[in-house]
Protein backbone atom coordinates (compact mmCIF):
# COMPACT_ATOMS: atom_id res chain seq x y z
CA UNK A 1 0.00 0.00 0.00
CA UNK A 2 0.99 3.81 -0.10
CA UNK A 3 2.24 5.42 2.75
CA UNK A 4 -0.69 7.86 2.39
CA UNK A 5 -3.17 10.79 4.11
CA UNK A 6 -5.37 7.88 4.45
CA UNK A 7 -3.34 5.84 6.36
CA UNK A 8 -2.43 8.36 9.16
CA UNK A 9 -6.06 9.31 9.10
CA UNK A 10 -7.32 6.22 10.11
CA UNK A 11 -4.31 5.61 12.64
CA UNK A 12 -5.62 9.23 13.80
CA UNK A 13 -8.57 7.72 14.96
CA UNK A 14 -7.02 4.73 17.01
CA UNK A 15 -5.40 7.68 18.96
CA UNK A 16 -8.30 9.69 19.44
CA UNK A 17 -9.57 6.42 21.27
CA UNK A 18 -7.10 5.86 23.30
CA UNK A 19 -7.21 10.23 24.22
CA UNK A 20 -11.05 9.05 24.98
CA UNK A 21 -10.47 6.26 27.47
CA UNK A 22 -7.59 8.17 29.14
CA UNK A 23 -9.76 11.21 29.69
CA UNK A 24 -12.73 9.20 30.64
CA UNK A 25 -10.48 7.30 33.49
CA UNK A 26 -7.66 10.07 34.51
CA UNK A 27 -8.93 13.67 33.16
CA UNK A 28 -6.88 13.58 30.93
CA UNK A 29 -3.82 13.85 33.62
CA UNK A 30 -1.74 10.92 32.65
CA UNK A 31 -1.61 12.38 28.68
CA UNK A 32 2.02 13.40 27.46
CA UNK A 33 3.16 13.76 24.32
CA UNK A 34 4.88 10.66 24.61
CA UNK A 35 1.55 8.90 24.65
CA UNK A 36 0.37 10.45 21.83
CA UNK A 37 3.86 9.50 20.24
CA UNK A 38 3.08 6.40 21.25
CA UNK A 39 -0.83 5.68 20.20
CA UNK A 40 0.41 7.21 16.60
CA UNK A 41 2.53 4.23 16.28
CA UNK A 42 0.68 1.86 17.64
CA UNK A 43 -2.00 3.06 15.01
CA UNK A 44 -0.08 2.57 12.28
CA UNK A 45 0.27 -0.91 12.93
CA UNK A 46 -2.63 -1.50 14.14
CA UNK A 47 -4.12 -0.23 10.94
CA UNK A 48 -1.13 -2.09 8.49
CA UNK A 49 0.72 -4.52 10.86
CA UNK A 50 2.29 -6.29 7.45
CA UNK A 51 4.33 -3.23 8.07
CA UNK A 52 5.70 -2.85 11.86
CA UNK A 53 9.53 -3.73 10.61
CA UNK A 54 9.36 -0.42 8.95
CA UNK A 55 7.42 1.67 11.14
CA UNK A 56 9.43 3.44 14.37
CA UNK A 57 9.61 6.11 16.49
CA UNK A 58 12.29 8.32 17.15
CA UNK A 59 14.05 8.05 13.32
CA UNK A 60 16.65 9.80 12.86
CA UNK A 61 16.72 12.67 9.87
CA UNK A 62 17.95 12.24 6.80
CA UNK A 63 20.46 15.27 6.55
CA UNK A 64 21.58 14.60 9.98
CA UNK A 65 25.20 14.41 8.92
CA UNK A 66 25.05 16.79 6.09
CA UNK A 67 28.56 18.69 6.72
CA UNK A 68 29.32 22.36 7.77
CA UNK A 69 28.17 25.24 5.33
CA UNK A 70 31.47 26.77 5.45
CA UNK A 71 34.32 24.26 6.28
CA UNK A 72 34.87 20.70 5.92
CA UNK A 73 33.44 19.33 9.74
CA UNK A 74 31.00 17.49 9.91
CA UNK A 75 28.71 16.42 13.21
CA UNK A 76 29.75 14.13 15.76
CA UNK A 77 28.71 10.79 16.70
CA UNK A 78 26.55 12.40 18.96
CA UNK A 79 22.50 11.66 19.51
CA UNK A 80 21.02 12.52 15.98
CA UNK A 81 18.28 14.99 14.68
CA UNK A 82 14.81 13.28 14.51
CA UNK A 83 11.20 12.90 13.31
CA UNK A 84 8.83 11.95 16.43
CA UNK A 85 7.30 8.71 14.23
CA UNK A 86 8.70 7.74 11.02
CA UNK A 87 8.13 4.35 8.33
CA UNK A 88 11.07 3.95 6.64
CA UNK A 89 10.97 3.51 2.91
CA UNK A 90 9.84 0.24 1.52
CA UNK A 91 8.87 -1.34 -1.96
CA UNK A 92 9.32 2.15 -3.59
CA UNK A 93 7.57 4.20 -1.49
CA UNK A 94 9.54 7.13 -0.17
CA UNK A 95 8.48 6.85 3.30
CA UNK A 96 6.92 9.06 5.72
CA UNK A 97 7.49 11.05 9.04
CA UNK A 98 5.61 13.08 11.33
CA UNK A 99 5.90 15.48 14.48
CA UNK A 100 3.53 14.78 17.64
CA UNK A 101 2.99 17.64 20.42
CA UNK A 102 0.60 17.94 23.33
CA UNK A 103 0.00 21.24 24.48
CA UNK A 104 -1.50 21.66 28.08
CA UNK A 105 -1.83 24.51 31.30
CA UNK A 106 -0.75 28.08 29.80
CA UNK A 107 2.77 27.45 27.95
CA UNK A 108 2.31 28.54 24.29
CA UNK A 109 4.72 26.63 21.89
CA UNK A 110 4.47 27.85 19.04
CA UNK A 111 8.10 28.09 18.23
CA UNK A 112 8.59 24.55 19.23
CA UNK A 113 5.55 23.45 16.19
CA UNK A 114 7.63 25.76 13.79
CA UNK A 115 11.05 24.19 14.40
CA UNK A 116 8.76 20.79 13.42
CA UNK A 117 7.97 22.48 10.01
CA UNK A 118 10.89 23.49 9.28
CA UNK A 119 12.50 20.05 10.32
CA UNK A 120 9.84 18.46 7.88
CA UNK A 121 10.01 20.56 5.10
CA UNK A 122 14.18 19.67 4.68
CA UNK A 123 13.21 16.10 5.30
CA UNK A 124 10.72 16.17 2.26
CA UNK A 125 12.93 18.39 0.19
CA UNK A 126 12.30 19.51 -3.33
CA UNK A 127 11.82 16.10 -4.56
CA UNK A 128 8.68 15.69 -6.92
CA UNK A 129 5.06 14.68 -5.04
CA UNK A 130 5.23 11.09 -6.42
CA UNK A 131 8.22 10.48 -5.08
CA UNK A 132 8.57 12.74 -1.86
CA UNK A 133 8.18 11.39 1.37
CA UNK A 134 5.01 12.22 3.02
CA UNK A 135 5.19 14.43 6.31
CA UNK A 136 2.67 15.33 8.86
CA UNK A 137 1.75 17.64 12.06
CA UNK A 138 -0.22 15.85 14.83
CA UNK A 139 -1.26 18.75 17.59
CA UNK A 140 -3.47 18.01 20.52
CA UNK A 141 -3.88 19.07 24.29
CA UNK A 142 -6.14 20.38 26.22
CA UNK A 143 -8.28 23.22 24.24
CA UNK A 144 -7.22 26.84 25.89
CA UNK A 145 -3.49 25.83 25.14
CA UNK A 146 -4.30 24.74 21.58
CA UNK A 147 -5.92 27.04 21.03
CA UNK A 148 -3.35 30.24 22.39
CA UNK A 149 -0.67 28.04 19.94
CA UNK A 150 -2.47 28.06 17.10
CA UNK A 151 -3.41 31.64 17.64
CA UNK A 152 0.70 32.62 17.51
CA UNK A 153 1.34 30.47 14.93
CA UNK A 154 -1.32 32.28 12.38
CA UNK A 155 0.40 35.39 14.12
CA UNK A 156 3.59 34.58 12.64
CA UNK A 157 1.73 33.33 9.20
CA UNK A 158 2.17 29.82 9.58
CA UNK A 159 -1.45 29.04 9.42
CA UNK A 160 -2.68 25.68 11.05
CA UNK A 161 -6.66 26.46 11.21
CA UNK A 162 -8.65 23.52 13.37
CA UNK A 163 -11.84 24.42 11.97
CA UNK A 164 -13.13 26.20 9.11
CA UNK A 165 -13.89 29.99 8.68
CA UNK A 166 -17.95 31.26 9.06
CA UNK A 167 -21.12 30.06 10.55
CA UNK A 168 -22.20 28.59 7.78
CA UNK A 169 -19.47 25.38 7.79
CA UNK A 170 -20.79 21.97 8.76
CA UNK A 171 -19.44 20.67 11.91
CA UNK A 172 -17.63 17.97 10.37
CA UNK A 173 -16.26 20.28 7.55
CA UNK A 174 -12.04 20.69 7.82
CA UNK A 175 -10.83 24.28 6.90
CA UNK A 176 -9.43 24.33 2.99
CA UNK A 177 -5.62 24.51 2.42
CA UNK A 178 -3.31 27.04 3.46
CA UNK A 179 -0.13 27.82 1.40
CA UNK A 180 2.70 28.88 3.87
CA UNK A 181 5.90 31.01 2.39
CA UNK A 182 8.89 29.66 3.73
CA UNK A 183 10.79 32.23 1.67
CA UNK A 184 9.25 34.63 3.16
CA UNK A 185 9.43 33.67 6.79
CA UNK A 186 12.92 32.60 6.26
CA UNK A 187 13.65 35.98 5.21
CA UNK A 188 11.11 38.54 7.05
CA UNK A 189 10.87 36.76 10.47
CA UNK A 190 13.94 36.82 13.06
CA UNK A 191 12.28 34.23 15.06
CA UNK A 192 11.83 31.63 12.44
CA UNK A 193 15.41 31.97 11.29
CA UNK A 194 16.56 31.40 15.08
CA UNK A 195 14.89 28.28 14.63
CA UNK A 196 16.03 27.32 11.68
CA UNK A 197 19.96 28.11 12.91
CA UNK A 198 19.50 26.50 15.96
CA UNK A 199 18.23 22.98 13.87
CA UNK A 200 21.76 23.21 11.78
CA UNK A 201 23.55 24.58 14.70
CA UNK A 202 26.22 21.91 15.62
CA UNK A 203 29.76 21.82 17.68
CA UNK A 204 31.37 25.44 18.48
CA UNK A 205 29.64 27.60 15.99
CA UNK A 206 28.98 25.20 12.44
CA UNK A 207 25.91 25.16 10.93
CA UNK A 208 25.12 22.14 8.66
CA UNK A 209 24.25 22.56 4.96
CA UNK A 210 20.42 22.19 4.58
CA UNK A 211 18.68 20.63 1.60
CA UNK A 212 17.28 21.88 -0.90
CA UNK A 213 13.85 23.61 0.04
CA UNK A 214 11.01 24.70 -1.90
CA UNK A 215 9.76 28.50 -1.56
CA UNK A 216 5.98 27.45 -0.69
CA UNK A 217 4.62 24.31 1.08
CA UNK A 218 0.86 23.66 1.65
CA UNK A 219 -0.78 23.05 4.67
CA UNK A 220 -3.72 20.59 4.96
CA UNK A 221 -5.78 19.20 7.67
CA UNK A 222 -6.50 15.72 7.47
CA UNK A 223 -8.63 14.97 10.54
CA UNK A 224 -9.50 16.64 13.71
CA UNK A 225 -11.13 15.56 17.05
CA UNK A 226 -12.95 17.52 20.05
CA UNK A 227 -14.00 16.28 23.34
CA UNK A 228 -15.72 18.13 26.26
CA UNK A 229 -16.16 17.39 29.37
CA UNK A 230 -18.08 19.57 31.80
CA UNK A 231 -15.77 22.28 31.90
CA UNK A 232 -12.94 21.06 29.93
CA UNK A 233 -12.31 20.21 26.72
CA UNK A 234 -9.38 18.93 24.52
CA UNK A 235 -9.10 19.17 20.69
CA UNK A 236 -6.52 17.23 18.43
CA UNK A 237 -5.39 17.58 14.93
CA UNK A 238 -3.37 16.02 11.93
CA UNK A 239 -1.98 18.08 9.21
CA UNK A 240 -0.29 16.97 5.77
CA UNK A 241 2.74 19.45 4.41
CA UNK A 242 3.31 19.14 0.78
CA UNK A 243 3.62 20.84 -2.68
CA UNK A 244 0.59 19.46 -4.89
CA UNK A 245 -0.70 21.90 -6.91
CA UNK A 246 1.74 24.91 -6.18
CA UNK A 247 4.55 25.88 -8.42
CA UNK A 248 8.39 24.59 -8.76
CA UNK A 249 10.13 27.70 -6.79
CA UNK A 250 13.07 27.00 -4.76
CA UNK A 251 14.34 29.22 -2.00
CA UNK A 252 17.38 30.94 -3.40
CA UNK A 253 20.68 29.74 -1.17
CA UNK A 254 21.15 33.20 0.23
CA UNK A 255 17.31 33.51 1.40
CA UNK A 256 17.86 31.56 4.43
CA UNK A 257 21.73 30.72 4.66
CA UNK A 258 23.51 34.50 4.44
CA UNK A 259 22.35 34.70 8.24
CA UNK A 260 24.35 31.50 9.25
CA UNK A 261 27.48 32.56 6.59
CA UNK A 262 27.62 36.41 8.45
CA UNK A 263 27.76 35.03 11.03
CA UNK A 264 30.30 32.50 10.36
CA UNK A 265 32.83 35.74 8.88
CA UNK A 266 31.85 37.99 12.22
CA UNK A 267 33.44 34.81 14.35
CA UNK A 268 36.50 34.82 11.83
CA UNK A 269 37.67 38.42 12.13
CA UNK A 270 36.94 37.97 15.78
CA UNK A 271 39.35 35.56 15.86
CA UNK A 272 42.04 36.93 14.32
CA UNK A 273 45.08 39.10 15.83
Amino acid sequence: MPFNSDWVVRAFLYVQAELLRRISTHAGRNVTEETLRNELYGGLLATEGALQPHVDTEGSVPWHSAGCLSCTKKPGAGRPKQHDVVVKAHAGNPGLACEVKWLKGSLVRDHEIIADVLRLAMTRSTALESGAIRVFVLVGGEAKAFGKTLSALQQKKFNFRWSPAGRQSSPDSLPGDKTLNLKARLKRCSSTRAEMQDILHFGRGHYRQPPSLWAEVKITPRARWLLTAGERSWRAAVWELHHRGLKKREIPRGACQYRYRMIHKRKLRARRP
